[in-house]
């Protein structure tokens, strides 16, 4: 059983009072000590999140052009490990498994009434989702925080793409889907994201939205090993199936469907990325792809830490 507090030892800080800013209650404990920040976790409702969190100017400084291709991600250094080691080696990996997400998406919109849906992608980092949405038949559009990213679309792409965080987009548009594909955890609003987006989706509109479970059998084995928790530049809050699903529905949608979403990765770059949970096994896993030369083969993994949900307004 946890201990709980209503106040609680931070790292690199004074005791202080903190509430939940999911459920507002006050028994709040540490889940996770790293080293220059913790992981709360509310006892009430089990919302976790960093703390403390990064400043504004502190964001905008990690979300830049290396965000999409960061030599030092494998370096083991929690301060390091952000972004992506070569997004754009992912790109065609990251394309198939969208596909059939939006043309899901599109047979749960008004039971697949709507031939050239208008498509919202939350966070569309350098288009990848909106590229395979339009060849999909949808209208796309994109909100993207980092500047570098969205010169690159714009120098790339004829799509629409707004400048900002989610909270500062015109509410002059309204969508038939929205995509929120692991970025819920990046916001520093998160909730007050989710009104927003209920209030430009259409009626019977459809969010899709992809993020860690925190509390799967994997999340819980690996602990504050796990690389989503120690992405502290940039993850800040972290759901569970249940407040994840709570939340959507307490702000206007019902839920259709949830399930956890694997990822498949390239032997050589998955052995690289098991070294930031175990730096032994990780190496070993190296080893043996390089032994049989195995580095370009491709392996689909579902470990049950990333859930995907379908929610459709009400």
């Amino acid at each position: 059983m946890f201990e709980q507090k209503t106040k609680i030892e931070i790292t690199g800080s004074s005791q202080e009072d903190i509430y939940c800013p999911f459920c507002k209650q006050t028994e709040i404990y540490t889940k996770f000590k790293l080293t220059d920040h913790n992981i709360l976790r509310c006892s009430s409702c089990d919302f976790m999140w960093l703390y403390p969190q990064p400043t504004l100017g502190q964001l905008k400084e990690v979300y830049d052009i290396s965000y999409f291709k960061n030599a030092e991600f494998f370096e083991g250094n929690d301060a390091t490990l952000y972004g992506y080691h070569d997004y754009l080696a992912e790109r065609f990996t990251k394309q198939e498994e969208y596909s059939p997400i939006i043309l899901k998406a599109k047979k749960l919109l008004r039971n697949g009434e709507d031939v050239n849906p208008l498509f919202l992608d939350v966070g569309c980092g350098l288009g990848f989702f909106m590229d395979v949405a339009q060849d999909e038949g949808c209208q796309v559009s994109g909100i993207e925080f980092n500047a570098s990213a969205v010169e690159r679309i714009r120098s790339k792409y004829i799509f629409p793409v707004f400048l900002g965080d989610i909270l500062e987009f015109p509410d002059d548009q309204v969508y038939d889907i929205a995509a929120m594909m692991d970025v819920i955890e990046h916001f520093q609003h998160p909730i007050e994201a989710i009104k927003k987006i209920h209030q430009i989706l259409k009626p019977g509109g459809i969010l899709v939205l992809s993020t860690m479970d925190c509390d799967s059998i994997v999340s819980r084995l690996l602990g504050k090993r796990l690389e989503d928790f120690r992405r502290v530049n940039e993850h800040l809050y972290f759901f569970t199936k249940k407040t994840i699903s709570t939340l959507l529905e307490q702000e206007g949608f019902k839920v259709m469907d949830v399930k956890y979403n694997g990822h498949t990765f390239r032997l050589d770059f998955l052995a690289n990325r098991l070294k930031n949970v175990s730096l032994t096994g990780g190496r070993f896993i190296t080893f043996l792809v390089n032994l049989f030369g195995l580095s370009k083969s491709r392996i689909n993994l579902n470990p049950r830490t990333k859930i995907l949900i379908f929610a459709r307004k009400k």
